[in-house]
């Protein structure tokens, strides 16, 4: 079943929340006066695994068209994204759109048809088709300053964009290779160093790049993957404890403790960071939380056989650690709500594709900030 190509989008008119003359300040930001999208991370917004069809697929491709933050695919792969979906929404609309594949930037292409920065298809974060997708499979967090340097060298090269003048939306999104895999085994890399890395990264683009919108995105919430129902698939049990090391393996009660605590303690690390007021000395510039998987658990579905609730693998890639295309839709639905509801305010779970969709009105029509939300 599909829907109607004439089924309209979600938000209505929203080729109206665009200004007519470019806005003066990042609080009178609407949602079609984003020019350009970047994004910051590792894996998970690399998109590694979102159309994997066996772990060797998770290992040598990373899938930036589907990220959720920052993708736009070229390659239309609908039967396997519908059948993995089990929806009745259509996804068969123009190529590349949100009928298709629902990513940030397919959403906001839909304020701003001129919307640019996004990646298309597959390749590594050296490629051409990554465009501003600076995200790099395994970084940590002692890594993103690096990537903001790199991000910064290629919007100045590109003469597609007005680097003085366009409006920048800035995904920064790292923490789960920091808690699954280093601050067990090195007492330095906890809650404290994360604060202190983030803030060299947003202090280097608060610096250098005007005229920009940063989200900072919440690190997710690790436990969730020790948290799993029913039978694991086979490449679960074996590529888990490779990938979270410091939550699977021996001892396994104690790491789900320890992680539990770091992961909380990461994440409001990150809070105070944009809290303190330091990116808000300008009226270009501003960095907001974005508490989209503060909170992440998997979605569960009733096993035909036991009736029991048990874990949605579809949501998961194949090594069960990176997200399927079918998450990064959930994703980018959960964040999209997320920059317009008001600071703590701020929904941080995940629920199904197009069950609440927000959307801009007269009354609110900007992305939501601290000063305009206040």
């Amino acid at each position: 079943m599909q829907i109607p190509k004439g089924l309209p989008f979600p938000c209505a008119h929203a080729e109206q929340f665009r200004s007519k003359e470019r806005p003066q300040s990042v609080h009178q930001l609407m949602p079609g006066d984003v020019d350009v999208v970047a994004a910051i991370g590792d894996s998970l917004t690399a998109g590694v695994g979102a159309l994997a069809e066996d772990v060797y697929s998770v290992i040598l491709v990373e899938n930036r068209g589907m990220s959720w933050s920052i993708g736009q695919s070229v390659e239309i792969k609908i039967r396997k994204f519908m059948q993995a979906l089990k929806s009745p929404l259509d996804h068969t609309g123009g190529q590349g759109t949100w009928r298709e594949y629902l990513t940030l930037p397919n959403i906001l292409k839909q304020f701003n048809r001129n919307l640019t920065g996004f990646s298309l298809g597959d390749g590594h974060s050296e490629s051409r088709s990554s465009r501003f997708n600076v995200a790099v499979n395994g970084a940590m967090d002692q890594d993103v300053e690096f990537a903001a340097a790199t991000l910064v060298r290629r919007m100045h090269a590109d003469h597609s964009i007005d680097f003085q003048n366009d409006w920048k939306m800035i995904n920064v999104w790292v923490g789960t290779n920091d808690i699954c895999s280093d601050f067990c085994y090195d007492a330095n890399q906890g809650p404290t160093q994360h604060y202190l890395n983030l803030q060299k990264t947003l202090d280097y683009l608060h610096q250098h790049v005007p005229r920009a919108f940063v989200n900072l995105v919440s690190a997710p919430f690790i436990p969730a993957y020790a948290q799993m129902r029913g039978d694991e698939p086979s490449t679960c049990l074996t590529m888990l404890p490779f990938m979270c090391s410091c939550l699977f393996g021996g001892n396994h009660a104690e790491k789900l403790k320890n992680v539990t605590k770091a992961t909380r303690y990461f994440q409001l690390a990150e809070e105070a960071l944009v809290e303190s007021g330091r990116y808000d000395t300008r009226p270009d510039f501003t960095v907001q939380f974005q508490p989209t998987f503060k909170h992440l658990s998997f979605p569960t579905m009733r096993d035909a056989a036991t009736n029991a609730e048990v874990t949605d693998y579809s949501y998961l890639a194949f090594d069960c650690f990176h997200y399927s295309q079918k998450f990064h839709a959930v994703a980018a639905n959960a964040f999209w709500n997320n920059l317009l509801e008001a600071p703590g305010q701020k929904k941080s779970s995940l629920s199904a594709v197009f069950e609440h969709f927000e959307c801009p009105t007269k009354r609110r029509p900007f992305l939501a900030t601290h000063l305009n939300m206040s």
